[in-house]
């Protein structure tokens, strides 16, 4: 799967669960904090969730633990990562 692709979904999962009006996750830098745009405990995991669901697998639990998912780039990264690994 093509890197644009998992972009593209994404962003379109943050863009679903985020309600702010100053944000467009479609062209937002991706190094932008997240929590500047309201995420939350709630919203964090609606986007886990979202993620698992369009690419059927769950993150792992000491990933969401230590790592920080505070940025649009984070999330296609990680995400970028399982479906290589899945693929290879």
């Amino acid at each position: 799967m093509e890197n644009t692709s998992i972009e593209r979904t994404v962003r379109k999962v943050i863009g679903d669960v985020m309600d702010h009006p100053d944000l467009d996750a479609n062209t937002m830098d991706v190094n932008e904090d997240l929590f500047d745009y309201g995420l939350n405990s709630v919203s964090f995991i609606k986007i886990v969730v979202g993620i698992e669901t369009e690419y059927d697998f769950e993150f792992e639990d000491e990933i969401l633990v230590g790592e920080g998912f505070n940025t649009v780039g984070c999330f296609i990264d990680y995400v970028s990562t399982r479906v290589s690994e899945a693929i290879g």
